[in-house]
């Protein structure tokens, strides 16, 4: 019995000189809920911070003019499909091609690319690839509208045209032209229209001084 008083009378002595149970001003672990907010405030504050970084980013590649390519890449097995020839008239090696096909027996090396589908050689004139029958390529020259003539013929996007006269044909626009006798449209003369008073208007129409035309046809 001594043995068990003897403390609790020493912890009372303890207790009244102040000593025992004296609360522990010095290092205490914080509770365990207030960890959990601290962490829970470290986390907000470093996504606000990234989404401050994310947003100054993409301001930045707004005024700069960056943009992401957003395009897939191709699926396993589909090949993208390969490019498509030139259109029109090109030189490739030792031939010259027309929209991708070669054209038989046509060297590069004199051939010259003129404008409105029209090319030329020394020997041959071309139109759309194909050779312009009855057309002297030494005197040759590409006018307007798809009009061409030579020395001694007008042509209309490859065709002669016939009767009209090279040295007088004037080109008007709208497909329209004419010569000192015939005016025409598209290459195909205009019935009864008469060539000194006749003058193109827009859109397709025109007028002489007798008749109103559309297209090439009277309008009455």
């Amino acid at each position: 019995m001594k043995r068990l008083i003897l403390p609790i009378a020493l912890c009372s002595m303890l207790s009244v000189a102040g000593f025992c149970g004296r609360p522990n001003h010095g290092h205490q672990s914080p509770p365990p809920h207030k960890e959990q907010h601290d962490k829970h405030n470290k986390k907000h504050d470093k996504k606000h911070d990234d989404k401050k970084h994310h947003d100054k980013k993409h301001q930045a590649d707004k005024r700069h003019g960056n943009k992401h390519d957003n395009r897939r890449p191709p699926k396993p097995g589909h090949a993208p499909a390969p490019p498509r020839p030139p259109k029109g008239y090109y030189k490739h090696g030792d031939m010259v091609l027309f929209d991708g096909r070669p054209m038989n027996g046509v060297s590069p090396l004199h051939f010259n690319i003129m404008v409105g589908g029209y090319a030329k050689d020394p020997w041959t004139v071309f139109f759309g690839g194909m050779p312009i029958q009855g057309a002297v390529s030494a005197s040759f020259k590409v006018l307007a509208g798809g009009y061409a003539c030579d020395a001694w013929n007008v042509f209309f996007n490859g065709h002669a045209v016939g009767g009209a006269k090279p040295g007088k044909f004037k080109v008007l626009r709208d497909g329209y032209a004419r010569d000192p006798w015939t005016v025409y449209f598209n290459g195909v003369p205009v019935p009864g229209a008469d060539p000194g008073s006749f003058k193109v208007l827009r859109d397709g129409y025109a007028h002489d001084r007798y008749t109103n035309y559309y297209l090439g046809r009277p309008v009455r």
